[in-house]
């Protein structure tokens, strides 16, 4: 700051300079020579502090149940004895004794007390506000946290359709933790928040990988696609959809591999240096190609994933498989992987030479869509359906129309799939077929020939809306969004406005209007839920003034006190701690062990570990960065992939062997005093989330030194 000082003789001068108002140490140095060429240096530490500090130490999330022996720091910043006194107020939570400490401070040292602290809410943000004072000098701290119930998270929704009044009815939930039960009536007026309430489900779940990334940027691509086509798009709404593409895209292409050499290829669960596998480069392809309608696309990219996919051919009609492809995308039959991927080729290029240059792929196609079992499997035959219409054979496509027709039950889905491109199963499966039949008749409905399948397919689709918007798994739920939203262009029916009247167990609670102006569903809240939900079944009545059908979704979700498990789960995860009394700062070990139950092998595995509040992972981590590592003997890694969420670390296998287990361990840092209990961990195969397996939370009593 001074790069020019002469000294006067007695060879002492004074400098000023500013700092930052960041409480830190900060480096001072002089150089100079003299006048006859000597050189010389010094540098000293200058430490800037305030007179008086209070630092408390909170986990960022508990439960509500936790208890916290809070450590507060006062240091005195002064070189003079002397006592501070702290006023705690809290906001959600409850003191333990006094709310005023009186600390005793050395000079330039710091003295220490815990208060133990209670949450008063069952759910939402808890504070504490630190208000110290010593002599003249002050300070004041606030810190919050989250607050979530304690126990396993129970959730039940039921969908249809309102056309002036709809009855749904939900089981009602047992062995309820007090207060955490919450029921709601979403209504979606219009696409746009359907859509939005589809990104809002996806954005809770783990994404970690290409495919999640993928599934939680869908949604704003289809958002920006059907807001620019209606000319809805008014500027809050594309500002924010834009600002997330832009930042969904950067991280979707970190995932394309590198060639062994130069340049890149294809895309992969993880991404890297692993090769590439066909069926998930055919859906990020699915995903740019509508991305490139409403935001910049590198079109090199574009082009060396289709230079990919066409690489790819084995010459008799087929795609060759990634012998490495170890992810349930990798575990689809050849004949689903073989129409999932031209069904992307002809999404993304609809011209004359792909036309010509896949006639060998699109022959084989059809020609196994004909005969034998693939004949009557809807997921195939709507794959089929959408490819030949790409390809201008409509001729063809309209007997495969016909044949989806056929398949089509009273409820609208589509039954006789036997797996899809992710080996979904159940609903998930159901949703697929159903979502890309009704693209395909959408094809080719012109003249109006399928708008009865069409509608009830919708209907049926809808209907499969969870609580949080989504519709099954990742897969099933981008299909769903993209069959709704073309039925919605297809359809283009004017907003109204209208007044929505609910009813629990005959007895109204609640009104809400909408207008024209919704943007996003419209939520009504049922008020004292734990008191009207009794006996075993709630009856909700929706009713509402709109001449038009919406979409309805009723939903309630709570904690109870015991695990609702999956039978249906292949999978078993359990965990444990090694100690559950520490002291504080003291190192915990947390076991992990998860198992294929089945004398197969498993696709995609997820498991969720939650850890308790007082306890927390080393900065660095280093020995989760060691799991997801190759061994130098060639073996694969512990555990594919990881991601860290609050009080939860996310685990990702691409797949289990038959009867195998994955056990290792996480070394804890007892770091925050008290009692805690953490959230529930579970483990579900990916692409049949419905199916879990939760394991009791985890306690540990950790002592203040």
């Amino acid at each position: 700051w001074q790069p020019v000082l002469v000294t006067p003789a007695n060879g002492r001068a004074t400098i000023r300079f500013s700092l930052s108002d960041e409480v830190n140490a900060y480096r001072i140095l002089v150089a100079g020579h003299s006048l006859d060429g000597r050189i010389g240096s010094i540098h000293q530490t200058l430490e800037v502090r305030k007179p008086l500090v209070l630092e408390p130490k909170l986990p960022q999330e508990i439960s509500n149940t936790d208890k916290i022996d809070l450590p507060i720091v006062a240091i005195n910043g002064k070189d003079e004895a002397r006592q501070a006194t702290v006023n705690i107020t809290p906001d959600g939570l409850v003191v333990d004794g006094s709310q005023a400490l009186k600390l005793d401070l050395q000079p330039g040292s710091g003295s220490r007390k815990t208060v133990r602290l209670t949450s008063k809410i069952t759910e939402g943000i808890a504070t504490v506000q630190l208000d110290g004072r010593a002599g003249a000098d002050q300070d004041n701290v606030v810190r919050q946290m989250t607050v979530v119930p304690d126990g396993f998270p129970l959730s039940e929704a039921k969908s249809d359709v309102l056309e002036k009044n709809a009855v749904l009815k939900l089981g009602v939930p047992k062995l309820i933790v007090p207060g955490s039960l919450k029921a709601k009536v979403v209504m979606y007026p219009n696409m746009l928040s359907e859509i939005q309430s589809g990104l809002e489900a996806m954005l809770r779940e783990p994404n970690g990988c290409f495919e999640q990334t993928s599934t939680t940027n869908y949604p704003n691509v289809l958002v920006m696609d059907y807001l620019n086509e209606t000319n809805q798009a008014k500027p809050e709404i594309s500002a924010r959809a834009k600002q997330l593409l832009t930042n969904g895209y950067a991280k979707l292409t970190s995932f394309e591999c590198r060639k062994e050499r130069d340049g890149r290829e294809g895309y992969e669960w993880f991404g890297g240096a692993t090769p590439p596998h066909e069926a998930l480069s055919a859906y990020g392809l699915l995903q740019f190609t509508d991305m490139s309608r409403v935001h910049p696309v590198d079109a090199e990219m574009m082009k060396r994933t289709k230079d990919y996919l066409l690489s790819t051919r084995d010459g008799q009609g087929g795609f060759k498989k990634n012998a490495r492809a170890l992810d349930t995308f990798g575990y689809a039959p050849v004949a689903i992987t073989n129409a999932y991927i031209l069904w992307a080729l002809t999404e993304s290029e609809r011209t004359a030479a792909t036309k010509t240059d896949l006639k060998m792929e699109v022959d084989a196609l059809a020609k196994a869509g004909k005969d034998g079992t693939l004949a009557k499997d809807s997921y195939y035959l709507g794959l089929l359906a959408n490819v030949l219409w790409n390809v201008d054979r409509k001729a063809d496509a309209t007997a495969v129309l016909k044949s989806l027709v056929s398949l089509q039950i009273k409820t609208g889905e589509l039954k006789g799939a036997s797996t899809s491109i992710t080996n979904s199963q159940g609903e998930s499966l159901e949703i697929e077929s159903t979502a890309l039949a009704v693209m395909a008749w959408l094809k080719a409905n012109e003249t109006g020939t399928y708008r009865e399948p069409i509608t009830n397919g919708c209907k049926f689709i809808g209907s499969k809306r969870s609580a949080h918007g989504s519709f099954g798994a990742t897969q099933s739920t981008i299909l769903a969004l993209k069959a709704l939203i073309e039925f919605a262009r297809s359809s283009k029916r004017p907003a109204e406005d209208g007044t929505l009247t609910i009813q629990v167990n005959g007895k109204e609670i609640a009104t809400k209007q909408f207008t024209t102006q919704q943007t996003g569903p419209v939520t009504v809240e049922i008020p004292n839920a734990e008191a009207l939900f009794i006996g075993e079944e709630a009856v909700i009545t929706v009713s509402t003034t709109a001449k038009q059908n919406y979409p309805l979704t009723v939903f309630w979700e709570c904690r109870a006190s015991q695990p609702a498990s999956a039978k249906d789960c292949p999978i078993e995860l359990s965990t444990s701690l090694s100690k559950g009394q520490v002291t504080e700062g003291d190192a915990v070990r947390m076991n992990v062990s998860v198992k294929n139950l089945l004398k197969k092998q498993d696709g995609m595995v997820t498991a969720i570990v939650g850890i308790p509040a007082g306890l927390k992972l080393p900065e660095d981590m280093k020995q989760l960065k060691q799991l997801s590592e190759k061994p130098l003997d060639g073996k694969l890694p512990t555990v594919s992939y990881w991601e860290k969420r609050g009080r939860e670390v996310v685990f990702y296998w691409r797949g289990l062997d038959e009867k195998q287990t994955v056990d290792f361990t996480l070394d804890l840092i007892a770091e925050v005093p008290g009692e805690y209990r953490g959230p529930a961990s579970r483990v579900y195969l990916y692409y049949t989330p419905e199916f879990k397996q939760w394991v009791a939370p985890l306690s540990v009593k950790i002592t203040a030194k």
